[in-house]
């Protein structure tokens, strides 16, 4: 009985061993077929290098550093009326008056930087969040026409020996290797500049052509 089963068993193995390899090669050849395409992208190049967005960012940063000088401005206008409490008796009905004007005007101020701050953030991300969005919908188009399956963000930056925080991000790059011809960073970029060339050529609206 125990030859018998011993017997079967052996016919087992000789089987497995003869189907095992066929059944892999068909496996391999069924993704060769159609395998999956991956590519990768540099986002930061992208936002670091597109004139659109460039010229967004610079327009906010210009009308930060008009607001920061109108800050100066009333910072410099609040000490002179601060220096006029030294000609005025403490405890007198002036002194209080200006006393209680100047912490108006200095909670004014503060409200207002916090307000500023605050809408200029909302502004910012408000940049980023658009063209973000503007960028993947390129992305998808590209890699929808060239049948690729997957886009991986990467970092094309190189690692500065000179900096221990960009060595650090270098090795942490969870990219090794790629081929140069699975990068859609520029094609991107030409795409976008493309589409800006486009939109700056057309006619305002209620303009005839």
């Amino acid at each position: 009985m125990r030859t018998v089963y011993r017997r079967i068993c052996g016919y087992g193995i000789i089987l497995a061993t003869l189907l095992v390899p066929s059944i892999v090669a068909n496996q391999a050849h069924a993704q060769n077929k159609d395998p999956h395409r991956v590519a990768v992208i540099d986002i930061g190049y992208i936002f670091e290098n597109n004139a659109k967005i460039k010229t967004e960012l610079s327009n906010l940063e210009t009308e930060m550093k008009a607001f920061d000088a109108q800050l100066g401005t009333r910072r410099d206008t609040l000490k002179t009326e601060a220096a006029k409490l030294k000609g005025l008796k403490v405890g007198s009905p002036e002194y209080t008056s200006k006393e209680n004007e100047l912490a108006s005007m200095d909670t004014k101020l503060r409200l207002d930087i916090t307000r500023a701050r605050k809408e200029f953030a909302e502004k910012q991300a408000k940049v980023y969040y658009n063209n973000y969005a503007l960028i993947s919908d390129v992305v998808k188009r590209i890699a929808e026409f060239n049948k690729i399956n997957m886009v991986l963000r990467y970092n094309s930056e190189e690692m500065d020996l000179a900096n221990p925080q960009s060595v650090m991000m270098g090795v942490m790059k969870p990219i090794v290797y790629y081929d140069a011809q699975i990068d859609l960073t520029k094609p991107v970029m030409q795409y976008l500049e493309q589409m800006n060339a486009q939109v700056a050529g057309r006619p305002a609206a209620g303009t005839a052509k």
